[in-house]
């Protein structure tokens, strides 16, 4: 399953191996449903049909949930490196398990969550963080509200920073910081969200995109985010990013905020069409430079054109 090293959003990977599972025939039948939503469950409480082949994963159910959880977890952090062989493995006995599309999703949101360290929560902390896409290393700044708990599915915002590509590493890493706390009384306090500020000295180019989802995913291993309210936002060269990101990545992000970004030929190349399924709500000044305040203007109107929820 090759197809498999492209997926970056979890949910995509529910549709390819969902479709993987019932294009060979074998595996879930959608006839057979019981009540707890698995398929082939043995008169222990287990998940059945792995009889050989497939990882030696685990036989009761919700153990099934979690371990595919990780798995899939594993695979998006390293889906260059995860080999084709688990992949295959991983297939077959998802093919073999019984599992329903709904619970393959609840699955892949499964994750463990420790206790949040009592250091970080309430705090702004800085984490370093190795791009798992590129090969580039730098760190970000985190942001936990005192309100969180890890019971309940918390909102990120990640914030895209200004500046230029040429920055030194200790000026980025000081302007993140920057940015962080300029939204962290709305967001943070306001809004009880996490708030993730990475630093970029390259600009957000090829690299923007690996590092703040690079800088998610790491988060997401500590702290239980809702996969359904992850936020960009960002502010010049980061506005830039958030209109880049959200138009690559569009099914990643429950909304966008570019402000004081964006370039025209996202109309002409209708990269923009992208964000047809994604609200956004971008800002500028009248007194731009680059022309933004015109950019923005054309974006705009294209937007509200064709009704985008903009």
């Amino acid at each position: 399953m090759n197809v498999l090293k492209s997926c970056i959003h979890p949910l995509r990977i529910v549709c390819l191996i969902a479709v993987s599972a019932c294009s060979s025939g074998e595996g879930t039948q959608v006839e057979s449903e019981s009540a707890d939503g698995v398929e082939g469950r043995n008169d222990e409480g287990s998940v059945g049909g792995n009889s050989g082949g497939g990882p030696a994963g685990p036989t009761d159910v919700e153990q099934a949930l979690q371990y595919l959880g990780n798995e899939i977890q594993r695979l998006l952090d390293s889906r260059y490196e995860y080999p084709d062989t688990e992949k295959n493995e991983l297939v077959e006995w998802l093919q073999s398990s019984g599992l329903r599309l709904e619970n393959i999703e609840k699955g892949i949101r499964t994750q463990s969550y420790g206790e949040a360290p009592l250091a970080e929560v309430g705090q702004v902390t800085q984490h370093l963080v190795d791009c798992y896409h590129v090969d580039y290393s730098s760190s970000y700044f985190l942001y936990v509200p005192e309100t969180y708990d890890p019971s309940i599915a918390t909102r990120a915002i990640i914030i895209g920073h200004g500046g230029n590509s040429s920055m030194s590493q200790t000026y980025a890493e000081d302007t993140a910081r920057n940015y962080l706390s300029a939204y962290q009384g709305a967001w943070g306090y306001g809004l009880g969200a996490i708030l993730i500020a990475p630093a970029s000295e390259r600009g957000w180019g090829h690299i923007g995109n690996s590092l703040i989802e690079s800088a998610l995913s790491d988060v997401q291993k500590r702290y239980h985010i809702d996969p359904d309210q992850v936020y960009l936002a960002g502010h010049s060269m980061g506005g830039h990013l958030a209109w880049r990101s959200g138009l690559n990545l569009s099914d990643r992000y429950a909304a966008l905020s570019p402000q004081s970004g964006g370039y025209e030929h996202y109309i002409e190349n209708r990269a923009i069409e992208q964000l047809a399924m994604i609200p956004g709500y971008a800002t500028w000044g009248q007194s731009e430079p680059y022309r933004l305040a015109e950019t923005n203007q054309a974006l705009k109107a294209y937007l509200e054109e064709y009704g985008f929820p903009w």
